[in-house]
């Protein structure tokens, strides 16, 4: 994944590197989304776009907290992939407002 971080205001574009990202059946494109589920098991999701089969791009959702977020992509919660991927957001460091990753 590239870049690995950014500000906890989102919309960083990031792109993932994975496969067989063309073989989504084209009913169910407009559905895929990226997912962001950080330590507290809050997940927020973000629409992403096929560049190839083996790359999509999506841009990171807002944070409420600077944490770190485990990254997957999927069409639904029953189907999303999640890998040992991981964002960090960055923000102000008041420790109220961090949370830490599992």
């Amino acid at each position: 994944m590239q870049p690995s971080l950014g500000p906890q205001s989102g919309h960083t574009m990031i792109t993932l590197s994975g496969s067989g990202f063309t073989s989504i059946p084209s009913d169910q494109i407009a559905l895929f989304y990226c997912s962001f589920i950080d330590s507290l098991g809050v997940t927020r999701k973000s629409k992403a776009r096929i560049l190839s089969d083996s790359a999509l791009s999506c841009r990171t959702p807002p944070q409420s907290v600077k944490c770190l977020a485990q990254v997957g992509a999927g069409v639904d919660e029953l189907a999303v992939t999640v890998a040992a991927i991981f964002f960090q957001y960055y923000g102000m460091s008041n420790f109220q407002n961090q949370c830490i990753a599992r």
